[in-house]
């Protein structure tokens, strides 16, 4: 065969184009930011960026700099304080989160709260 991909060969360093990995490329450039604005900046679904702020965030990556306030309408704000480096997370159901930079699984911690200022 020629010099092209062989099936089942996996491609490393691949671009990543999910939503997810537009969604962690928003997160690393911004550092602090609201869901209104991962949405718009990756071009992503809003139930798609909040599930993931609460799964990186119950994991450690993200921590909550400031509550949102509901009558103020003011969205919350996260910080992010695990920047490993440019292939996004993998969330699992289970809560667990493999890390592809580092090739490391982290569990979701028992409080994500006590993380946060």
């Amino acid at each position: 065969m020629s010099g092209g991909r062989q099936p089942g060969n996996v491609v490393k360093n691949a671009p990543q184009t999910s939503g997810r990995a537009k969604v962690w490329s928003s997160m690393r450039i911004l550092t602090r930011f609201n869901t209104r604005e991962l949405v718009i900046t990756a071009e992503a679904k809003v139930n798609n960026v909040q599930d993931y702020i609460q799964r990186l965030r119950a994991a450690g990556y993200l921590r909550l700099v400031a509550p949102g306030v509901g009558g103020l309408r003011r969205e919350a704000v996260y910080q992010l304080v695990r920047n490993t480096g440019p292939l996004a997370p993998i969330t699992r159901k289970t809560g667990y989160v493999y890390d592809p930079n580092e090739q490391k699984v982290y569990a979701p911690i028992e409080d994500p709260e006590a993380t946060d200022v």
